[in-house]
């Protein structure tokens, strides 16, 4: 493109630039992803496939399972929150024992990945 003079390249949007991206999409494999990228996306692959043939629809996801529902979640929570061995703590150290009874695989997946995300921010170049 040409405005006053100045040369500029195509602008992010144009048929073009979607015509090439759909056509790098297509030739992706998904079998020769690195093994990060496949431990990472592997619950996906399913979907992300179906969405290649036909636009998803609600029904298409699944279901949360019980963890990631709020209400069960919350329900939990107050539960450890206000069992008779933790009312006489500090509330930070309850707060932390709380989430910790109510969230344990989670937390450690989650503590695990912030863990990893830091160490790979320090490798950088």
């Amino acid at each position: 493109y040409e405005r006053n003079g100045d040369q500029y390249g195509r602008l992010p949007g144009d048929d073009a630039d979607l015509e090439e991206l759909s056509h790098k999409a297509s030739q992706i494999d998904p079998t020769k992803a690195n093994p990060l990228s496949r431990a990472f996306f592997w619950y996906l692959y399913p979907l992300l496939k179906l969405g290649r043939k036909r636009q998803l629809r609600d029904t298409d996801l699944p279901d949360l399972d019980k963890h990631s529902k709020i209400k069960p979640s919350i329900a939990a929570f107050k539960e450890h929150w206000n069992s008779p061995e933790l009312k006489n703590m500090e509330i930070k150290s309850r707060y932390k024992l709380a989430l910790w009874r109510t969230t344990r695989l989670y937390f450690i997946i989650g503590t695990c990945m912030g863990t990893v995300s830091s160490f790979l921010l320090i490798l950088q170049p």
